[in-house]
């Protein structure tokens, strides 16, 4: 039986708005493995009039929430999905969707779409493009342009259309330092930010990853656990750009890098986290945050009402607060989607056994770590 994700469904930073499925890429790192989507034709599983209502009956849905459409595809891969993409934006209009949106690509964003970014941004929609764009060749990301995506930042950045650079994965062949100087030296040109991020992994593609040997040489189990994966080297070289006074942004925390982007304080509460502490985050963006979360407050009636609109029957769940800005809710396990629905309204971290069944991997909203080989 054909198993597809879900067409909405709340990731750790946005809501995922996926009526297309599917890649003719065959990056070799992709986890659209996982359901072997990769190397075949996108498929439309449900209209765009059908989406957005499943999207406002999502019970995470808020006037908050950021939209990333297109994540279990590439949104410019093919014309079908160039397509759709505008016909869903058009019924966001009609609709009055007003949420901040993203995308996320490594194809050539056609002309036309850049004038109807510009368009809808006019008209007060937030739109904010990810290119990403990790420096890998084409034995490893398979079908991908590397002049095409400099094109992208180039002339997104031309016409004042906000960019987010995903830096990602990091595996040993882009890991060198005069590859990640290449890379950095172009992006940081054109880019609000980079997102950084390792290598996401799962059991089920696992064992397709045959151009890092080394992950068969360690605890397999340790790596599953990992936020993600990352070469030795790699993040020493951005904690030498930030000690050098390097004023270019990049995060680990997706979250953060959007709240930057959009002058907002970080939704994730990763606010004098171990992370923020790594993030390269201007001044003013830290005071912001540091600001907001002095001031935060806590309704207990309101956490209870969320937790019985999530379908947990609060009887059975104990909780408390920290001195750290944690929810500790014991009594129940938790789909990372909730966990991370919980902390962007709450603004607090959420500490809570994941799921068993989830098939959401781990993160740095769920607790997770990243992992050095």
């Amino acid at each position: 039986m054909k198993v597809n994700f879900p067409i909405i469904s709340q990731h750790a930073t946005w809501i995922g708005v996926n009526p297309v499925q599917g890649c003719p890429k065959r990056c070799k790192y992709c986890f659209l493995q996982s359901q072997n989507k990769t190397g075949i034709k996108p498929e439309i599983l449900m209209g765009e009039e059908e989406t957005i209502i499943e999207l406002l009956n999502s019970p995470h849905y808020t006037e908050e929430s950021i939209l990333s459409f297109f994540t279990n595809t590439d949104a410019f891969a093919t014309k079908d999905n160039m397509n759709f993409l505008e016909n869903i934006l058009l019924e966001c209009d009609k609709h009055n969707i007003y949420n901040v949106k993203t995308f996320i690509t490594k194809c050539s964003i056609p002309d036309k779409f850049i004038d109807l970014f510009e368009k809808l941004i006019k008209k007060g929609h937030k739109i904010i493009v990810y290119l990403s764009y990790s420096g890998l060749d084409n034995t490893i990301e398979r079908g991908i342009s590397h002049e095409k995506i400099r094109e992208n930042f180039i002339r997104l950045s031309d016409r004042n259309i906000p960019i987010i650079h995903y830096w990602r994965p990091f595996v040993p062949q882009n890991s060198q330092k005069h590859k990640l100087e290449e890379v950095f030296n172009f992006v940081s040109k054109y880019s609000t930010a980079s997102v950084i991020a390792g290598l996401k992994i799962e059991e089920m593609y696992y064992d397709n990853l045959d151009f890092w040997p080394e992950l068969t040489n360690n605890n397999r189990k340790k790596i599953l656990m990992a936020e993600g994966i990352w070469p030795k080297g790699v993040i020493e070289f951005f904690e030498e750009l930030k000690a050098n006074n390097n004023q270019y942004p990049f995060f680990q925390s997706n979250s953060c890098a959007l709240a930057h982007a959009l002058k907002k304080p970080d939704s994730n509460a990763f606010n004098n986290t171990k992370i923020c502490n790594f993030n390269n985050c201007p001044l003013e963006q830290r005071e912001l945050c540091n600001s907001f979360y002095k001031n935060i407050s806590f309704s207990e009636k309101e956490f209870i009402k969320t937790m019985n609109l999530l379908g947990y029957d609060t009887d059975k769940i104990n909780y408390k607060l920290t001195d750290a800005n944690e929810i500790h809710i014991f009594g129940i396990t938790m789909s990372v989607a909730d966990q991370s629905f919980i902390t962007q309204k709450f603004h607090k971290r959420v500490l809570v056994n994941k799921l068993a069944t989830d098939i959401y991997w781990n993160t740095s909203v769920n607790g997770s770590e990243p992992l050095e080989i």
